[in-house]
């Protein structure tokens, strides 16, 4: 008897799931449209991130800063990965800008020793500029 009941509950959840399968609903149970079969395609795939930003602003910690990158025990922005515009860093921002762009349009304001609980103020200092380009990196 209990193999009938099963086998039912079964039988009858496969017709529930092809019932709203020929309906058109979909898993979230809103009521959104079904997709056009007019749309045309996307000629490429579109980028998740803006690669060509006119500035980019960093916030974290050390590892942002540069930290160490420079000299020992001393913050070395000019060195970071994210803002760096030496010659001998090929930052983010070198590589979006360019090094006379990274110089004049980036800034950073990550703080050695910074942890998660102090992004909100790093976040607010750098939204005065807007830049139009933010990383994140922040370890603790």
């Amino acid at each position: 008897m209990r193999k009938r009941s099963h086998r039912s509950r079964v039988v009858l959840a496969v017709a529930v799931a092809a019932a709203l399968g020929v309906a058109g609903c979909d898993a979230v149970g809103d009521n959104s449209p079904a997709p056009s079969r007019s749309a045309e395609p996307s000629p490429g795939p579109t980028p998740l991130w803006d690669r060509s930003p006119s500035s980019v602003a960093a916030v974290g910690d050390s590892i942002t800063r540069g930290f160490d990158a420079c000299d020992v025990l001393s913050d070395c922005p000019e060195a970071s990965w994210a803002t760096g515009a030496s010659p001998e860093v090929d930052s983010l921002a070198v590589r979006l800008l360019g090094r006379a762009g990274a110089a004049e349009r980036s800034w950073n304001y990550a703080v050695t020793g910074a942890r998660m609980a102090d992004l909100p103020g790093q976040i607010a200092q750098a939204v005065r500029r807007k830049p139009q380009l933010v990383t994140v990196m922040v370890g603790a």
